[in-house]
């Protein structure tokens, strides 16, 4: 289709512009499911700062979400949402070693009675659980949309050998709610930013989180994870428990 006016030029741009805005949100995506994590920082700096220019270069068209109480709407959830995990993902990349491919099939049980007892152990025989892929499948599409408790998540996977006094760290990419972890049928605390050990990560809100798990995983064999994700409280993503990848990382 071949534009007539300088306004159906305008028109045409508009929409060019919003769709590479969601052709590179996409790859993002995309790229942190598939272990492209260096470039994530930057083009997620890229694309929040692109987002806000366009929402000030067509605030007269009321496009790309400028509001009265933000800049940019869609930045806003933006960086409440997405933002820390990409910008994470590149601190790992380039400070660490990753050490597994992006962990993203998981067993998992609808703990709605709350029983727990024996789910983390690694012997606990998870052959009749359902499989899903956080990130791609919500608790919506599971149809647990209205639910708040408990998800159990389960895998097992190789761990490469790792040189001697090196630790070894298990990042959750993005979440909602709680987050609870055992490696090998032990529990890992997480701690916080002030080196304060929790019995769990809680509240999270797309918040990437690292475990150092040096003390129970066995580099050169199978190891069995166990992450319990539990939904606290409404918010605008909707859902609950893991919501990306998982990956294992160790010191250079």
């Amino acid at each position: 289709m071949t534009v007539r006016t300088g306004m159906e030029y305008r028109r045409v741009k508009m929409h060019e512009l919003a769709l590479t805005q969601f052709e590179r949100f996409m790859q993002m995506h995309w790229d942190l499911h598939k272990g492209r994590l260096a470039g994530l920082g930057p083009n997620s700096e890229k694309w929040l700062y692109t987002e806000l220019h366009l929402a000030e270069e067509y605030e007269k068209q009321s496009a790309f979400g400028k509001a009265r109480w933000h800049p940019s709407a869609p930045a806003h959830y933006y960086k409440a949402t997405f933002e820390a995990a990409y910008l994470d993902a590149t601190r790992i990349a380039n400070n660490y070693q990753v050490i597994s491919p992006p962990i993203r099939d998981w067993k998992y049980l609808v703990d709605k009675e709350k029983i727990g007892q024996g789910l983390h152990s690694a012997t606990f025989d998870d052959a009749a659980w359902k499989t899903t892929r956080p990130g791609v499948e919500t608790w919506a599409a599971l149809g647990i949309p209205n639910y708040f408790g408990p998800m159990w998540y389960r895998t097992r996977l190789p761990v490469p050998a790792v040189p001697a006094g090196k630790k070894v760290y298990l990042w959750v990419s993005r979440e909602d709610g709680n987050v609870k972890l055992w490696v090998n049928g032990q529990h890992i605390p997480y701690v916080n930013d002030k080196g304060v050990p929790q019995e769990e990560f809680q509240n999270g809100y797309g918040t990437p989180i690292s475990f150092d798990i040096t003390a129970s995983v066995k580099p050169g064999a199978e190891n069995q994870i166990t992450i319990r994700g539990t939904r606290v409280f409404i918010n605008e993503l909707g859902t609950g428990g893991l919501l990306g990848p998982v990956y294992l990382y160790s010191e250079k």
